[in-house]
Protein backbone atom coordinates (compact mmCIF):
# COMPACT_ATOMS: atom_id res chain seq x y z
CA UNK A 1 0.00 0.00 0.00
CA UNK A 2 2.84 2.39 0.87
CA UNK A 3 4.52 1.70 -2.47
CA UNK A 4 1.24 2.40 -4.22
CA UNK A 5 0.75 5.73 -2.46
CA UNK A 6 4.39 6.88 -2.69
CA UNK A 7 4.96 8.23 -6.20
CA UNK A 8 8.41 9.68 -5.53
CA UNK A 9 11.27 8.36 -7.65
CA UNK A 10 14.95 8.73 -6.80
CA UNK A 11 17.81 9.04 -9.31
CA UNK A 12 18.80 5.45 -8.56
CA UNK A 13 15.34 4.01 -9.20
CA UNK A 14 14.70 2.13 -12.42
CA UNK A 15 11.30 2.86 -13.97
CA UNK A 16 9.03 -0.12 -13.49
CA UNK A 17 7.86 -1.72 -16.67
CA UNK A 18 4.10 -1.66 -16.97
CA UNK A 19 2.54 -5.09 -16.70
CA UNK A 20 0.60 -5.54 -19.91
CA UNK A 21 -0.79 -8.93 -18.95
CA UNK A 22 -0.49 -12.23 -20.78
CA UNK A 23 -2.45 -14.11 -23.45
CA UNK A 24 -1.71 -17.53 -24.86
CA UNK A 25 -3.51 -20.40 -26.59
CA UNK A 26 -2.46 -24.05 -26.42
CA UNK A 27 -3.97 -26.74 -28.66
CA UNK A 28 -3.80 -30.39 -27.57
CA UNK A 29 -5.66 -32.68 -29.93
CA UNK A 30 -9.35 -31.82 -29.81
CA UNK A 31 -8.96 -29.54 -26.80
CA UNK A 32 -7.83 -25.95 -26.63
CA UNK A 33 -6.60 -24.04 -23.60
CA UNK A 34 -6.80 -20.25 -23.35
CA UNK A 35 -4.82 -18.45 -20.67
CA UNK A 36 -5.30 -14.76 -19.97
CA UNK A 37 -3.60 -12.80 -17.21
CA UNK A 38 -4.98 -9.32 -16.62
CA UNK A 39 -5.77 -7.03 -13.71
CA UNK A 40 -8.13 -8.26 -10.99
CA UNK A 41 -10.99 -5.88 -11.80
CA UNK A 42 -11.05 -6.80 -15.49
CA UNK A 43 -10.88 -10.52 -14.66
CA UNK A 44 -13.77 -10.07 -12.23
CA UNK A 45 -15.82 -8.24 -14.87
CA UNK A 46 -15.22 -10.98 -17.47
CA UNK A 47 -16.18 -13.63 -14.94
CA UNK A 48 -19.42 -11.81 -14.14
CA UNK A 49 -20.30 -11.40 -17.81
CA UNK A 50 -19.72 -15.08 -18.53
CA UNK A 51 -21.71 -16.21 -15.49
CA UNK A 52 -24.61 -13.89 -16.24
CA UNK A 53 -24.86 -14.89 -19.90
CA UNK A 54 -24.61 -18.58 -19.02
CA UNK A 55 -27.40 -18.26 -16.45
CA UNK A 56 -29.70 -16.26 -18.72
CA UNK A 57 -29.28 -18.69 -21.63
CA UNK A 58 -29.03 -21.87 -19.52
CA UNK A 59 -25.73 -22.83 -21.14
CA UNK A 60 -22.31 -23.81 -19.81
CA UNK A 61 -19.70 -21.24 -18.85
CA UNK A 62 -17.32 -22.25 -21.69
CA UNK A 63 -20.10 -21.85 -24.27
CA UNK A 64 -21.08 -18.49 -22.79
CA UNK A 65 -17.45 -17.37 -22.98
CA UNK A 66 -17.19 -18.52 -26.61
CA UNK A 67 -20.35 -16.64 -27.62
CA UNK A 68 -19.22 -13.43 -25.95
CA UNK A 69 -15.75 -13.56 -27.50
CA UNK A 70 -17.17 -14.25 -30.96
CA UNK A 71 -19.51 -11.28 -30.65
CA UNK A 72 -22.56 -13.54 -30.85
CA UNK A 73 -23.93 -12.20 -27.57
CA UNK A 74 -23.83 -9.06 -25.47
CA UNK A 75 -24.45 -8.83 -21.74
CA UNK A 76 -24.35 -6.06 -19.18
CA UNK A 77 -23.20 -6.43 -15.59
CA UNK A 78 -23.24 -4.18 -12.56
CA UNK A 79 -20.04 -3.94 -10.51
CA UNK A 80 -20.55 -2.37 -7.11
CA UNK A 81 -17.55 -0.37 -5.93
CA UNK A 82 -17.54 0.75 -2.29
CA UNK A 83 -15.58 3.85 -1.38
CA UNK A 84 -15.60 6.38 1.43
CA UNK A 85 -17.13 9.67 0.35
CA UNK A 86 -15.51 11.76 3.09
CA UNK A 87 -11.90 10.52 2.91
CA UNK A 88 -9.73 11.98 0.13
CA UNK A 89 -7.63 9.38 -1.66
CA UNK A 90 -9.55 6.47 -0.13
CA UNK A 91 -9.13 2.96 -1.58
CA UNK A 92 -12.14 1.02 -2.81
CA UNK A 93 -13.59 -2.44 -2.22
CA UNK A 94 -15.23 -4.65 -4.84
CA UNK A 95 -17.15 -7.84 -3.97
CA UNK A 96 -15.25 -10.80 -5.35
CA UNK A 97 -12.04 -8.75 -5.72
CA UNK A 98 -11.36 -7.10 -2.38
CA UNK A 99 -9.48 -3.86 -1.73
CA UNK A 100 -8.07 -1.87 -4.64
CA UNK A 101 -5.58 0.98 -4.72
CA UNK A 102 -6.67 4.65 -4.60
CA UNK A 103 -5.63 5.02 -8.27
CA UNK A 104 -7.89 2.16 -9.31
CA UNK A 105 -10.65 3.59 -7.12
CA UNK A 106 -10.36 6.94 -8.93
CA UNK A 107 -10.62 5.24 -12.32
CA UNK A 108 -13.66 3.21 -11.33
CA UNK A 109 -15.36 6.20 -9.73
CA UNK A 110 -14.83 8.16 -12.93
CA UNK A 111 -16.77 5.64 -15.04
CA UNK A 112 -19.53 4.92 -12.53
CA UNK A 113 -23.00 5.23 -14.02
CA UNK A 114 -24.73 5.61 -10.65
CA UNK A 115 -23.60 6.68 -7.20
CA UNK A 116 -25.51 5.52 -4.13
CA UNK A 117 -25.12 6.69 -0.55
CA UNK A 118 -25.05 3.51 1.53
CA UNK A 119 -25.83 5.45 4.72
CA UNK A 120 -29.09 6.67 3.19
CA UNK A 121 -30.09 3.19 2.02
CA UNK A 122 -29.06 1.39 5.22
CA UNK A 123 -32.47 1.86 6.88
CA UNK A 124 -34.54 1.67 3.70
CA UNK A 125 -37.50 -0.74 3.89
CA UNK A 126 -39.02 -2.40 0.83
CA UNK A 127 -42.58 -3.70 0.80
CA UNK A 128 -41.57 -6.52 -1.55
CA UNK A 129 -40.16 -9.91 -0.58
CA UNK A 130 -37.44 -9.82 -3.26
CA UNK A 131 -34.55 -7.62 -2.14
CA UNK A 132 -34.02 -4.53 -4.34
CA UNK A 133 -30.55 -4.00 -5.79
CA UNK A 134 -29.72 -1.05 -3.53
CA UNK A 135 -30.63 -2.85 -0.29
CA UNK A 136 -28.80 -5.94 -1.50
CA UNK A 137 -25.73 -3.75 -2.07
CA UNK A 138 -25.86 -2.64 1.58
CA UNK A 139 -26.10 -6.22 2.85
CA UNK A 140 -23.22 -7.45 0.67
CA UNK A 141 -21.15 -4.41 1.58
CA UNK A 142 -21.68 -5.23 5.24
CA UNK A 143 -21.38 -9.04 5.25
CA UNK A 144 -18.72 -9.34 2.53
CA UNK A 145 -19.30 -13.06 2.08
CA UNK A 146 -21.74 -15.78 3.10
CA UNK A 147 -22.62 -15.19 6.76
CA UNK A 148 -22.63 -18.87 7.70
CA UNK A 149 -19.69 -19.65 10.03
CA UNK A 150 -16.66 -20.76 8.04
CA UNK A 151 -18.16 -20.09 4.60
CA UNK A 152 -16.16 -17.64 2.47
CA UNK A 153 -18.26 -17.61 -0.71
CA UNK A 154 -18.21 -13.99 -1.98
CA UNK A 155 -21.33 -11.95 -1.30
CA UNK A 156 -22.11 -11.58 -4.99
CA UNK A 157 -22.74 -15.35 -5.10
CA UNK A 158 -25.17 -15.33 -2.18
CA UNK A 159 -28.91 -15.06 -1.65
CA UNK A 160 -30.72 -12.68 0.70
CA UNK A 161 -32.13 -14.36 3.80
CA UNK A 162 -34.79 -12.75 5.98
CA UNK A 163 -33.73 -13.43 9.57
CA UNK A 164 -37.36 -13.00 10.60
CA UNK A 165 -39.33 -14.61 7.79
CA UNK A 166 -41.14 -12.24 5.46
CA UNK A 167 -44.34 -14.25 5.96
CA UNK A 168 -44.07 -13.61 9.70
CA UNK A 169 -43.75 -9.87 9.28
CA UNK A 170 -39.98 -9.65 8.83
CA UNK A 171 -39.21 -6.53 6.77
CA UNK A 172 -37.05 -6.42 3.68
CA UNK A 173 -34.39 -4.14 5.11
CA UNK A 174 -30.66 -4.54 5.70
CA UNK A 175 -31.10 -4.98 9.47
CA UNK A 176 -33.24 -8.08 8.86
CA UNK A 177 -31.26 -9.54 5.96
CA UNK A 178 -28.14 -11.68 5.69
CA UNK A 179 -26.07 -12.86 2.77
CA UNK A 180 -26.20 -16.68 2.61
CA UNK A 181 -25.10 -19.09 -0.09
CA UNK A 182 -27.81 -21.38 -1.41
CA UNK A 183 -26.70 -24.39 0.67
CA UNK A 184 -26.60 -22.55 3.97
CA UNK A 185 -29.75 -20.63 3.12
CA UNK A 186 -31.52 -23.98 2.78
CA UNK A 187 -30.13 -25.14 6.15
CA UNK A 188 -31.48 -22.03 7.86
CA UNK A 189 -34.84 -22.26 6.05
CA UNK A 190 -35.19 -25.92 7.17
CA UNK A 191 -34.85 -24.78 10.80
CA UNK A 192 -31.64 -26.70 11.46
CA UNK A 193 -29.96 -23.47 12.60
CA UNK A 194 -31.02 -19.97 13.54
CA UNK A 195 -29.26 -16.72 14.30
CA UNK A 196 -29.65 -13.24 15.68
CA UNK A 197 -27.89 -10.06 14.52
CA UNK A 198 -26.20 -7.71 16.98
CA UNK A 199 -27.66 -4.27 16.13
CA UNK A 200 -24.40 -2.46 16.97
CA UNK A 201 -21.59 -4.69 15.68
CA UNK A 202 -23.67 -6.51 13.01
CA UNK A 203 -22.15 -9.78 14.24
CA UNK A 204 -24.33 -12.86 13.86
CA UNK A 205 -24.83 -15.34 16.70
CA UNK A 206 -25.61 -18.76 15.25
CA UNK A 207 -27.37 -21.37 17.38
CA UNK A 208 -27.25 -25.00 16.25
CA UNK A 209 -29.53 -27.92 17.10
CA UNK A 210 -27.01 -29.48 19.51
CA UNK A 211 -26.82 -26.30 21.58
CA UNK A 212 -23.52 -25.11 20.10
CA UNK A 213 -23.29 -21.46 19.14
CA UNK A 214 -20.83 -19.57 16.94
CA UNK A 215 -20.23 -15.87 16.29
CA UNK A 216 -19.68 -14.78 12.69
CA UNK A 217 -18.17 -11.34 12.08
CA UNK A 218 -19.07 -9.44 8.90
CA UNK A 219 -16.09 -8.79 6.63
CA UNK A 220 -17.44 -6.17 4.23
CA UNK A 221 -16.29 -2.54 4.25
CA UNK A 222 -19.62 -1.34 5.68
CA UNK A 223 -19.26 -3.48 8.81
CA UNK A 224 -18.38 -1.37 11.88
CA UNK A 225 -15.15 -3.29 12.54
CA UNK A 226 -14.07 -3.29 8.89
CA UNK A 227 -14.04 0.40 8.01
CA UNK A 228 -10.41 0.40 6.90
CA UNK A 229 -11.03 3.43 4.71
CA UNK A 230 -11.58 5.74 7.66
CA UNK A 231 -7.86 6.54 7.49
CA UNK A 232 -5.49 6.37 4.57
CA UNK A 233 -1.94 5.14 5.15
CA UNK A 234 -0.71 8.76 5.06
CA UNK A 235 -3.31 9.85 7.61
CA UNK A 236 -2.61 6.89 9.84
CA UNK A 237 1.13 7.58 9.66
CA UNK A 238 0.58 11.22 10.60
CA UNK A 239 -1.70 10.27 13.50
CA UNK A 240 0.86 7.76 14.72
CA UNK A 241 3.59 10.40 14.69
CA UNK A 242 1.36 12.81 16.62
CA UNK A 243 0.50 10.11 19.17
CA UNK A 244 4.16 9.24 19.72
CA UNK A 245 5.04 12.93 20.11
CA UNK A 246 2.29 13.47 22.69
CA UNK A 247 3.25 10.33 24.59
CA UNK A 248 6.89 11.47 24.61
CA UNK A 249 5.95 14.88 25.97
CA UNK A 250 3.77 13.32 28.67
CA UNK A 251 6.58 10.96 29.63
CA UNK A 252 9.03 13.85 30.00
CA UNK A 253 6.56 15.69 32.23
CA UNK A 254 6.15 12.61 34.45
CA UNK A 255 9.92 12.14 34.68
CA UNK A 256 10.37 15.79 35.59
CA UNK A 257 7.77 15.52 38.33
CA UNK A 258 9.54 12.49 39.81
CA UNK A 259 12.89 14.29 40.10
CA UNK A 260 13.81 15.31 43.68
CA UNK A 261 13.92 19.04 44.33
CA UNK A 262 17.42 20.60 44.30
CA UNK A 263 19.03 20.73 47.71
Amino acid sequence: IIQTLDDSVSDDDTPEKKNEGHFSVYIDGNQGFIEVITDAVTAHEINERVRQHAASQNISHPEAFNQLVRGEAVTNVTLNVYRAKDTPGAPSWIPGVGWTSPDTAEQLTGVATEIRDMDEIRDKVSAAYATPADIRAVVIGRDGSCSYPGCTLPGIRTQMDHRVDFADGGPTTAANLSALCQRHHNIKTDGRVRYIIDPHTQEKYWLFENGRWVIDEPTGPLAPKQRHWVQTVEQRTQNRRERIRMESQARRVREKQKRPPPS
